[in-house]
Parts: C-alpha cells; sequence; structure tokens
C-alpha cells in the first residue's frame, strides 16, 4: 500500500510542475488531498478485512462513498477544464 500511496504522490508532484507552468499548480493541491483521502479509506477497509470486523452500514457508507473514487474524478475533471475553473471553483 505504501508504495501505491508514494507512486500516486509523485505522480501528482509530475502533473504539478506541468501544471505550474500554465499557473495553474495550485489544482493540484486539491486533487492530492482528494488522493489521500481515498487512500486512508481503502487503508480502512483492509484494516477491518484484516480484523474481520463485520461493519454497521453507517461505516460501511462513510467509507465507500470515499472510495468510489466520485471526489477525486471530479477533482481532476475540473483541473482538466482549462481557464474556465478557478480557486474559487475548488474553494466554492
Amino acid at each position: 500500500m505504501k508504495l501505491c500511496y508514494v507512486t500516486l504522490l509523485n505522480v501528482y508532484k509530475e502533473i504539478e510542475e506541468e501544471m505550474e507552468k500554465e499557473g495553474k499548480h495550485y489544482q493540484v493541491h486539491y486533487a492530492e488531498e482528494e488522493i489521500k483521502n481515498q487512500v486512508r479509506a481503502y487503508y480502512a477497509k483492509a484494516n477491518w478485512f484484516h480484523e474481520e470486523h463485520i461493519l454497521t452500514m453507517e461505516e460501511y457508507m462513510r467509507v465507500a462513498l470515499v472510495t468510489i473514487g466520485y471526489t477525486v474524478v471530479t477533482t481532476l475533471s475540473l483541473m482538466g477544464m482549462g481557464d474556465i475553473v478557478t480557486k474559487e471553483t475548488f474553494n466554492g
């Protein structure tokens, strides 16, 4: 899991370097945070599996909503929309 996490952070570092050329490197921060949330959720699921913990529906849904990846995809989509997306879009 650590190798996956480090590799993802390295990819985002490369993306940030490219985005910096366009003056939009701040956008990468938002994507990194969403990836970190997703990895934390995967880690929680793995721990529960190894502990043979039976989740309540509330526990499962809290993690499932993150692991389906919609926040990551949405954030990455916003990054690819060019000049129509501003800092306010991400903060709003």
